[in-house]
């Protein structure tokens, strides 16, 4: 059932990177050009500033962008030991992008994976379950100077089924630095966040940052993840966490000569 599931999920992404792509054109009497663009995640452990979605082990996270005005971005989140972790399809647009000011709008389907205990003939086993959940997200951000900028990030998320929180609602408040050379060659991106969670009548307030190390023109960066609650009464994630983790990053725009 598990690999019939995997199918059809590898299926509908085939698909739908098809249908975007042929939508997802910017065109003129010469040529057309299409953008294709994604990130290949390795870390220690798989974390999330939303408690509930976080792994615990080591993951990788594939992500891909497709499109222009309106952007397919699958993520497909799979820990080391080869089980699915998180498939989320998000479609986002840019309701406003101007030199200063852009307000991004975002939503996805997301079916996640929980490893379950169950006993069968008295033999216990892990059997492993998947859930869904609709979120939708919204992201103004204003750039202060080239590369600093300060944003607010809201998200709402419903689960489908009973094994996870019901409505969730994340808002932060986001500084965005993306540029800070320590060298000609190297510079750091840092992003410090203050974040507050509400699930089904209990709250947390949390601190996280990422912050990553990157060499100009080339492919490969370390990265870092750091969170901690402030106050919280959300019992699963009530402790510091942060992972490492080494990303591929590729960018591909394609011309086609008419």
């Amino acid at each position: 059932m598990q690999q019939n599931f995997l199918k059809r999920s590898l299926a509908l992404f085939l698909c739908l990177c098809i249908y975007i792509s042929a939508f997802s054109t910017v065109s003129d009497s010469a040529k057309v050009i299409k953008f294709f663009s994604g990130s290949v995640l390795v870390t220690n452990k798989g974390i999330s500033t939303i408690p509930n979605f976080t792994l615990g082990k080591p993951a990788t996270i594939l992500n891909f962008y497709l499109g222009k005005k309106i952007r397919f971005e699958p993520e497909f989140r799979i820990s080391l030991e080869g089980k699915p972790w998180m498939f989320i399809f998000w479609f986002r647009t840019d309701l406003v992008k101007s030199q200063k000011f852009a307000l991004r709008l975002g939503a996805n389907p997301t079916v996640a994976f929980k490893s379950l205990p169950v006993t069968s003939n008295g033999v216990q086993k892990n059997l492993l379950a998947s859930y869904r959940t609709l979120t939708a997200d919204l992201t103004p951000t204003y750039s202060v100077t080239k590369n600093i900028g300060v944003g607010l990030y809201y998200m709402y998320v419903y689960g489908m089924e009973d094994i996870t929180s019901r409505n969730t609602h994340y808002i932060a408040f986001r500084t965005y630095f993306t540029d800070i050379s320590i060298s000609k060659e190297y510079f750091l991106k840092f992003t410090p966040q203050i974040y507050y969670l509400y699930q089904d009548g209990i709250s947390g307030t949390y601190v996280s940052s990422n912050q990553s190390l990157n060499k100009r023109n080339f492919p490969f960066s370390l990265a870092a993840m750091i969170s901690r609650p402030i106050h919280t009464d959300i019992l699963i994630g009530n402790k510091l966490v942060w992972n490492m983790s080494l990303i591929y990053a590729f960018n591909h725009t394609y011309i086609r000569k008419r």
